[in-house]
């Protein structure tokens, strides 16, 4: 028969078993260990013509596995759509692009790229003739949420 103090031991390893805590022989992740893009200048260049005219906006989440020593990201899925296919494309070739920076161990990563877009701004361009003009941005975000 076993002791409270044995017994609570081993409900304690049970209990880190079904919860996913790292076993002893396994590395722990280092929560400082973070994951950089590179060659994300002019992103707001990035936004789609045919979406900005549209007036289409919106959020698109990829994945990617990042491999420290390798600048590219690998197996590029998107696993949130914006619901807009041009967004969509240009979020996914953003991300086949981007240079990756990882001291980490191989693991996936998350990031968001959000298209946005300002107030409609009119513009005279002749006594009778105006331009409409909505002010585009794109952000590259991490996305932290969990699979």
């Amino acid at each position: 028969m076993r002791t409270p103090a044995q017994r609570a031991s081993w409900l304690a390893a049970i209990l880190m078993m079904v919860v996913g805590a790292p076993r002893a022989d396994e590395p722990a992740k280092d929560a400082t260990c973070t994951v950089q893009l590179s060659g994300t200048e002019n992103l707001d260049q990035r936004y789609p013509a045919g979406s900005i005219r549209r007036q289409e906006s919106g959020e698109v989440v990829f994945e990617f596995t990042a491999v420290p020593g390798n600048q590219d990201a690998l197996d590029v899925r998107i696993v949130h759509s914006s619901g807009y296919l041009m967004l969509d494309e240009a979020a996914l070739k953003l991300a086949r692009e981007v240079k990756v920076t990882s001291p980490c161990p191989e693991q996936r990563v998350r990031w968001a790229v959000q298209f946005m877009l300002g107030p409609i701004e009119r513009h005279q361009v002749g006594y009778d003739s105006f331009i409409d003009h909505s002010v585009a941005s794109v952000l590259l975000v991490r996305d932290e949420s969990k699979p």
